[in-house]
């Protein structure tokens, strides 16, 4: 989506069989989507759909791995519930290492919370060690409307999730812009022109 509110979508794959069949694509069509951010101003959103591992590394066929490596920010979805955790704890250590060689450093990786289960972002933050970015609340009747379409469950234009995703938008663009900034320019020695790049990362969110 660029700031006119133009949008573009390239539907994913609809099978795991057909990803072998990309696996020489990833790469390109990773730098086209860096072209749509970087020179025509578009915010991309990628949903690189459920991780694959294979030997404690991304699985090379069935993760769009390149379009990960070029990313400002990879969140991890993970929900408040034990199980979730759990699992998002296999992926934690796998992800950080991927980025670190590969991707744009370790400090991409954040959370998407549902916010569904006992735990909050606090303490999923705490539990997984990684920063919880932004959050979205339990909407089954929203969400089931965009997955499986339909008509519009009532109140939609007022939804919980809709409401909570714009919020949420503006908070990653803000670590995205922040990021872009920690990597053009190292942080200083100096604390006084540390706190000012900070600031103005976060002015600078309104683009991601």
């Amino acid at each position: 989506m660029d700031e006119a509110w133009h949008r573009k979508l390239l539907p994913g794959l609809t099978d795991p069989a057909q990803a072998a069949a990309l696996g020489r694509t990833w790469p390109a069509l990773s730098e086209v989507m860096h072209v749509l951010s970087e020179e025509a101003g578009y915010d991309v959103f990628i949903d690189a759909g459920r991780l694959a591992l294979e030997s404690g590394r991304l699985h090379t066929t069935l993760t769009p791995a390149p379009l990960l490596h070029k990313a400002d920010l990879v969140l991890l979805v993970v929900r408040g519930t034990e199980q979730s955790l759990t699992l998002a704890r296999h992926l934690i250590d796998p992800l950080r290492t991927e980025l670190a060689e590969r991707g744009n450093g370790p400090g991409a990786l954040g959370l998407l919370l549902i916010e569904d289960g006992p735990h909050r972002a606090h303490r999923v933050a705490e539990v997984l060690k990684v920063p919880v970015l932004a959050a979205l609340p339990l909407d089954p009747g929203t969400a089931g409307y965009f997955t499986n379409g339909g008509r519009p469950p009532r109140g939609y234009g007022r939804s919980p999730l809709l409401r909570h995703a714009r919020s949420a938008t503006e908070q990653l663009e803000a670590a995205a812009s922040h990021r872009r900034i920690q990597q053009q320019y190292p942080r200083p020695a100096n604390p006084v022109l540390a706190g000012a790049l900070a600031r103005l990362g976060e002015r600078g969110g309104a683009r991601g």
